[in-house]
Parts: C-alpha cells; structure tokens; sequence
C-alpha cells in the first residue's frame, strides 16, 4: 500500500539523524553568479574562437571589409557577447559610415537596451540610405511604436506591406485598424504638441 508523505508526515514525527547535526549551508549566491558567468564566458569562447578566428583572417584578408567585421558583430552578438558586438559595429561604422547591416544592427542592440532615441538614429540612418530596405522600415517602425508614434508607425507600415507584406505579415501588431488607430492617432498628436 502506498502512503503518502505528507499525510504520514501528520501522523508520524520525523525521525532527525543521531548526534548534533549542523544545518545546511548554502554558498552565497552572488558567488555562485560570478563562477557561473565565468565558467559560461570560458564555454562561449570555446565554442566561438574557431567562427571569430576565421572572420579575423576574412577581416585581415579583405583589409578591413565592414561586410565581416559586421559578421563578427553579429556573432558576438547571437552568444550574448554584447559589448564585444557594439564595438565591431562601431568599428565596422567607421570603416564604411552608414553600411546599412550594421546601421541595422547597432540599433538593434540600443533597442534591447531601451535607449529607443539611438535606435532611432540608426535606424532613420539606413532608412535614409536605402529607402526601399524593408528591414530598415520594420525598425524605424517598431521603435516608433515603442515610442507610441503612431502615426510614423502607420507610414512605415503601409510602406513595408507594399514592399514586403510577407515580413508586414509577421509584424501585423504595427497594423492598428479601427478604434485603436483613432485613439493611436489622436495620442500622437497629443504627444506632438
């Protein structure tokens, strides 16, 4: 017959272990945080030195093409590694100012961090250079709509359905219809002034 634990555990006092037994320590946590981190970074490398060596050698190669060193970016980037990821945009930037993936890509990580007014920038940025990259309208829209600025949202959005109505499918909350693009509307107004 089976008895369950708990219902035992009314009748039945628990039986403690002979002798002074101490009670249970357990590591502190911010400890186990930091050698966790530590032993995760140590697994990250492991895992990406083969990938980030061979775009180095494509980096050296090509003197320099923003191409990989965007590449190493987003490497870094789909790993965690986001300050590494910044610092190969930023030096991708700088090799050829306003190269649309890293534009892209470095409004990206201001996104995530909520600095929406950066993202904003970049992503106007490369929206400016290549109007019709619907990438580039996908962004401008989605931080507008962070932003609540419906109305730009709206713009972009029928610009990225004519364009790409499979991606616009994917993004279809940026199509506010009805009542809510009234009130979305008349928001952004308010907001305006």
């Amino acid at each position: 017959q089976f008895f369950p634990v708990r219902e035992a555990w009314k009748v039945y006092n628990p039986v403690g272990l002979p002798g002074d037994v101490e009670a249970l320590q357990y590591p502190n946590e911010a400890k186990v945080a930091q050698v966790y981190r530590q032993e995760m970074g140590k697994f990250i490398d492991r895992e990406i030195y083969p990938q980030v060596v061979k775009l180095q050698n494509e980096i050296d190669r090509s003197g320099g093409d923003p191409k990989y060193v965007n590449r190493l970016g987003v490497l870094y980037a789909r790993y965690g590694l986001i300050d590494k990821a910044e610092r190969e945009f930023n030096r991708a930037l700088v090799a050829k100012a306003d190269y649309v993936p890293t534009l892209l890509n470095l409004g990206n990580v201001h996104y995530l961090n909520g600095d929406y007014e950066k993202a904003m920038s970049l992503y106007e940025r490369a929206a400016k250079k290549e109007p019709d990259n619907a990438k580039a309208l996908l962004c401008v829209a989605r931080v507008n709509h962070d932003m609540e600025n419906y109305g730009t949202v709206r713009k972009q959005y029928a610009r990225l359905q004519k364009l790409d109505p499979d991606l616009a499918e994917r993004f279809a909350y940026l199509d506010l219809k009805g009542d809510d693009a009234a009130r979305a509307a008349e928001a952004s107004k308010i907001k305006e002034v």
